[in-house]
């Protein structure tokens, strides 16, 4: 039976019991949200699933046209969910993507206010997991997926939903805190945020 999704959006959020601290911050900046969420998934790995698979967990609960994807040890500033949805109401597209502030470490790509380059992604990653997504497009594209080689489960995530056809449109306005300490393995622990107690 095909599914239907309802306008709203909902922030799908993967999260460890180690990360209280990280985690309680990332639920404020959602509160704080000028345009609020139609619904929060917070999905707990107490089990050691890791990154990918319990994002997609969240994903494939999500009843709304949009998902927004935020990790337990970041930060999005007031402005997020509004700035992204505005584009999504108005732009043609399935995946919107905004520029972020890193916190503790250094922007490994460097490309805020260059248009999406899908050479460049199927190069390499260079497009964080806080994204806006069609959820129709997310599922279709089975979820995340392990990436081609190195580092960032995302950009298994944002391949397929290249290869399905999906339109990518980047929002050249800053809206969150990437708090990066370095590259992490996917699915040992580090993650991409690369601290000791992540995935």
């Amino acid at each position: 039976m095909e599914r239907s999704w309802r306008p709203g959006v909902t922030v799908v959020m993967p999260h460890i019991p180690t990360r209280e601290h990280e985690y309680a911050r990332a639920m404020r900046s959602v509160a704080r949200q000028r345009l609020q969420p139609d619904a929060i998934i917070v999905c707990l790995d107490s089990e050691h699933h890791g990154a990918m698979a319990t994002r997609n967990r969240g994903l494939f609960m999500v009843e709304t046209e949009w998902t927004a994807f935020l990790d337990d040890d970041d930060e999005l500033l007031p402005n997020h969910l509004e700035v992204l949805m505005s584009a999504a109401m108005s732009t043609p597209g399935e995946v919107f993507y905004p520029g972020y502030d890193v916190i503790g470490g250094h922007d490994p790509w460097q490309r805020f206010g260059q248009p999406f380059d899908a050479t460049i992604l199927r190069d390499h990653s260079y497009i964080p997991v806080t994204s806006l997504v069609r959820t129709e497009a997310a599922c279709a594209a089975g979820g995340f997926a392990p990436p081609p080689t190195g580092h960032y489960e995302d950009w298994g995530f944002y391949l397929a939903l290249l290869d399905s056809g999906a339109i990518f449109v980047h929002v050249p306005v800053k809206t969150w805190n990437w708090y990066h300490w370095g590259e992490g393995r996917p699915g040992v622990p580090g993650n991409t945020s690369g601290l000791g107690d992540r995935w």
